[in-house]
């Protein structure tokens, strides 16, 4: 199958059969459609908000609660776009446009304790349906089905999020 790009946007022509009952497409209309590739049930499942949480401390100060709960910090050292070279060109030559970096297969969620602290949890991720991510192992720290995880933080007004100005 060829691409076709129109306005900067690529389409292909596909063909899905299914079920249209109440016949509301017709020929020619164009679809949104989620094709699941993978499924899993009875698992333990995590907010996606709860997987890019960084709570409202300096990094120092996360570095330390990391090195307290067993957490190492190289494993908390995640890239977000890699720019790779144009292969085939000469050397020195501009990269081509960013990449995204490869799907983490790790990462570290902030389980809040009932008297209001919080610890740090590192998990390996499975699927993800884009609202929540499958945790397939929990790798350090301790997390059970049901346990509060933190997926952002209110801060009273005129204080800043560590340090960070608005």
């Amino acid at each position: 199958m060829n691409a076709t790009t129109v306005q900067s946007v690529v389409t292909y022509d596909t063909i899905i059969e299914f079920a249209n009952p109440d016949l509301k497409l017709f020929p020619g209309m164009t679809a949104y459609v989620t094709i699941p590739v993978a499924t899993v049930e009875n698992v333990v499942k995590v907010p996606n908000t709860a997987l890019r949480y960084k709570p409202p401390m300096t990094s120092e100060e996360i570095l330390a609660i990391y090195k307290q709960y067993g957490i190492e910090s190289g494993e908390t050292l995640r890239t977000s776009q890699v720019a790779v070279a144009n292969p085939g060109s000469p050397p020195g030559s501009a990269p081509q446009m960013p990449l995204r970096a490869p799907k983490a297969d790790t990462a570290v969620v902030w389980k809040l304790h009932p008297d209001n602290t919080i610890e740090p949890v590192r998990v390996s991720l499975g699927i993800t349906d884009h609202a929540y991510t499958e945790v397939t192992a929990i790798l350090k720290g301790d997390l059970k089905e049901g346990q509060d995880v933190i997926i952002r933080s209110v801060v009273a007004k005129g204080q800043t999020l560590g340090g960070i100005r608005r």
